[in-house]
């Protein structure tokens, strides 16, 4: 009956000890792979070389060339986790798709003809070439530094200087008189051509070309021609 006793205990033990180490339920490794990923944030817990998987393709980074999966390569990818972004054009951290100055010079996309270059932003004639490039920058056919509206293409002089173009002001020459009544509408020293012979009034000599000249036409006495000396010593009177 004693040794009944003492192996009943015996089992008892042994069957509390197997529980202890684990018996027919043993604990599980946190990290089975021992890749330093716990199990449950490990996309492969049995792999040491992967542990996540961002686009969820079944590859895992480490092997995947496409880690976010938005069809760019992580070699060329500015953000190769981020697949709403690939490009940051100005290097500032944030993706063109968000940035919305993505060449970073001052101007938003929006106004920028050239979102791309931060050298450029303007292209008044839309010829494709900015502004800052382009030697005629409202291509009317004279180059910005002969233009004195350089981008007004409906302008390109002011021969009065007054911020009129010739095109629009009725007095080029700012003489005071329309162009319309003037000879020289861009010679601000002249007006009138009498005889029309394309020398202004002011500079001819002959104004109205009767091959006599002004200064004498204008300075001949009134009765030059009706003058008579008259001396008295040369009339005798017969007694």
């Amino acid at each position: 009956m004693k040794s009944k006793a003492v192996l009943f205990s015996v089992l008892l033990i042994m069957s509390s000890l197997a529980g202890c180490l684990g018996g027919d339920d043993p604990v599980e490794n946190p990290d089975r792979d021992g890749d330093g990923a716990l199990n449950e944030v490990d996309a492969f817990p049995d792999n040491p070389n992967e542990y996540l998987d961002t686009d969820l393709d079944g590859i895992g980074d480490n092997l995947d060339q496409d880690d976010d999966g938005d069809g760019t390569p992580d070699s060329t990818d500015a953000f190769p986790l981020n697949a709403d972004e690939n490009i940051d054009s100005d290097s500032d951290g944030t993706g063109n798709n968000a940035d919305t100055d993505d060449d970073g010079d001052g101007i938003l996309d929006a106004d920028d003809a050239f979102p791309l270059n931060p050298s450029e932003n303007s292209d008044s004639d839309g010829d494709g070439i900015g502004n800052n490039a382009d030697a005629d920058d409202d291509g009317d056919g004279i180059d910005d530094t002969d233009d004195a509206f350089p981008l007004d293409d409906s302008e390109s002089e002011d021969t009065d200087g007054d911020g009129i173009g010739n095109n629009a002001d009725t007095d080029d020459d700012g003489d005071g008189t329309d162009d319309a009544d003037d000879a020289f509408p861009l010679d601000g020293s002249e007006i009138t051509d009498t005889d029309n012979d394309g020398i202004g009034n002011n500079a001819d000599t002959d104004d109205d070309r009767d091959e006599v000249e002004d200064t004498l036409t204008n300075h001949k006495p009134k009765n030059e021609l009706l003058t008579i000396n008259f001396n008295p010593a040369f009339c005798k009177i017969n007694q």
